[in-house]
């Protein structure tokens, strides 16, 4: 294991002593697996089975957990939020199939069924060794980065929600997910880039079904690679949002959805997004998007 120093809490995906430091990840946007999708997966029913095979070319796969996944007896529903969900907690056993390593709960549903729930889903995701980021059961949890280490390159993710905050910020006193503030977060990538050798953000942000980025997302997607942040790829506005390259590091402002029953109706909510990102001797070499189709199921292909 690597020495103390780098960071408290490591996920070691392989040994450190590998030949090869040629990395691939890739990112998907919102995916929600509550409702007739959690219907599907509890009959049978696969939501990845058309992009399976794209995920598994890859390392690491990283997405945003737009859902609880807690069982009932944890779940109080929130009081007074229009959508809410809560997933089977067979959905967990879903993602580790299709190979999904990380997922960020930093989003205005993490909170859909309160602080119990939160919990749950958290400790339900660590059975199954899928790392969750952005939440936790206090602000010096939810705020930590967490660590990656893969063929002896050292990787932070951080990922922060600015949606919806009166139900999902953490306090020291109630679990809940990370969120926007600017001295926080500054000392949160300060730490991780001073232990790793590349830091990721992952923000939810910005204005639904907007395909363009707020002032405020452009001005917090530079406070994140201003703060040390090699890459910041984001989501939220249920579309995909355009990108841009900021001091030589990418901001993708949002993937749009991924999972997400009941979208097709709505322009431009079913066009959606992959970003795959390529590693090399410790440094982000390239990175790019491909381009997703969400069914009327709400399952995702490639175009």
């Amino acid at each position: 294991m690597p020495p103390n120093s780098f960071a408290k809490d490591i996920t070691e995906i392989l040994p450190e002593e590998v030949e090869d430091s040629r990395i691939s990840m890739i990112f998907a946007g919102d995916v929600m697996l509550a409702r007739t999708v959690g219907i599907s997966i509890e009959q049978g029913g696969n939501p990845f089975e058309n992009v399976k095979d794209k995920f598994n070319e890859h390392d690491i796969v990283v997405l945003n957990l737009e859902t609880v996944v807690a069982d009932p007896a944890y779940a109080v529903q929130a009081f007074g939020k229009l959508f809410t969900f809560n997933s089977p907690v067979s959905a967990i056993d879903i993602l580790k199939a299709n190979n999904v390593s990380v997922v960020s709960l930093a989003n205005n549903h993490s909170m859909d069924y309160g602080a119990n729930a939160l919990v749950n889903t958290m400790d339900n995701l660590q059975a199954e060794g899928i790392l969750h980021v952005g939440a936790g059961r206090t602000i010096a949890e939810a705020f930590a980065p967490k660590y990656l280490l893969f063929k002896n390159t050292k990787i932070a993710l951080l990922a922060f929600n600015d949606i919806e905050n009166w139900f999902t910020d953490v306090t020291d006193y109630n679990a809940g997910s990370a969120y926007f503030d600017e001295g926080r977060i500054k000392v949160a990538i300060s730490e991780a880039k001073n232990n790793t050798d590349i830091v990721i953000v992952i923000p939810h942000w910005g204005i639904e079904y907007s395909l363009n980025n707020s002032d405020r997302q452009s001005y917090f997607g530079k406070v994140f690679i201003d703060s040390g942040a090699d890459i910041v790829i984001g989501g939220h506005s249920h579309v995909v949002q355009n990108s841009e390259e900021y001091n030589g590091k990418m901001i993708y402002y949002s993937l749009g959805n991924f999972v997400f029953d009941d979208m097709c109706s709505i322009s431009n909510a079913c066009d959606a997004a992959l970003v795959e990102v390529f590693i090399e001797d410790k440094k982000i070499l390239t990175s790019n998007i491909l381009e997703v189709r969400i069914d009327d199921r709400g399952y995702p292909s490639l175009k």
